[in-house]
């Protein structure tokens, strides 16, 4: 798979990212519109309706492939350093559209005006960071000749290189943070003489995710598990690659809505808490410099 952030929304962009991708599952939905009259037991005609696009993805979160992703995900971005390593900051803004490109051995579809209506990383012990998304399209077109693809060759992010703060002091037993960004995207957006979304548009967003804890931080349940008030607290995860690389994602006004605990033998006891947060800015250190 490639990907590249367009200027104008459904107009292909000229530059590309390769992506490796685990998987990508792209959807063609016509949704015919039936003709359904008194007089017949089946419906009398039937006529194209919205063409809707969709597709999704989940990848290892590699610094070098994830640029274009996340700026069009939270809609603006930023680059600062005039030699590598680069530091870029994403901010929620209206979300931006790509272009992507994904090739079986025959064949290439070029989905065009593609808006990521969902993302998630989860950071997970004994794995590699993983970035899901999913995602809505204006149009595509077909190709028979697929383009080779000359991927970067930087390692993913990992576990064991990856961290959890809360207001500002790591939280030694975590076990894994999953973090959910939804831009609810209307995937409704059609006018006449159009069969494709006219536009991107996003509802209000919705980041939100689950933490998964060791039994031995228990300071972290007792803040969801009260009888009045609730505590509202700064998360941020940070996964680090050596000396060029770093992925920060900090939601400085985060809300613990509910939690569970469970004992089962002698396993150790997980304690799980599931967030809101009311902001989010991503930062991430690499080699590129622009998109």
């Amino acid at each position: 798979m490639r990907v590249g952030l367009e200027s104008t929304f459904g107009t292909a962009a000229t530059s590309f990212t390769p992506v490796r991708v685990r998987s990508v599952e792209p959807t063609f939905d016509q949704q015919p519109i039936y003709d359904e009259t008194i007089e017949d037991f089946v419906p009398a005609t039937a006529v194209p309706g919205p063409l809707a696009l969709s597709l999704r993805a989940e990848l290892a979160a590699r610094p070098n492939q994830i640029t274009e992703i996340l700026a069009a995900l939270m809609g603006s971005h930023d680059v600062k350093g005039d030699v590598a390593p680069y530091t870029w900051t994403f901010e929620l803004a209206d979300p931006k559209s790509l272009t992507v490109e994904v090739g079986d051995p025959s064949t290439a579809w070029q989905f065009v005006g593609v808006g990521i209506s969902s993302a998630e990383f989860t950071f997970e012990a004994r794995e590699v960071v993983t970035l899901s998304l999913d995602m809505i399209a204006k149009s595509f077109s077909e190709t028979t000749t697929p383009t080779s693809l000359d991927y970067s060759t930087e390692q993913p992010f990992v576990f064991h290189e990856a961290a959890l703060y809360v207001d500002g002091s790591k939280v030694a037993g975590c076990r894994s943070v999953s973090v959910s960004i939804d831009r609810a995207l209307a995937d409704d957006a059609f006018v006449l003489d159009d069969r494709t979304l006219y536009a991107l548009h996003g509802g209000v967003t919705n980041i939100s995710g689950r933490l998964r804890l060791w039994e031995t931080e228990i300071a972290q349940f007792r803040k969801v598990a009260k009888t009045t008030g609730w505590d509202q607290v700064d998360l941020q995860i940070t996964a680090v690659r050596g000396t060029d690389y770093e992925l920060t994602l900090s939601m400085p006004v985060t809300i613990y809505q509910s939690g569970s605990f469970s004992l089962s033998g002698r396993d150790p006891v997980d304690r799980e808490i599931e967030y809101r947060a009311l902001g989010l800015k991503i930062t991430l250190k690499n080699e590129v410099s622009t998109i």
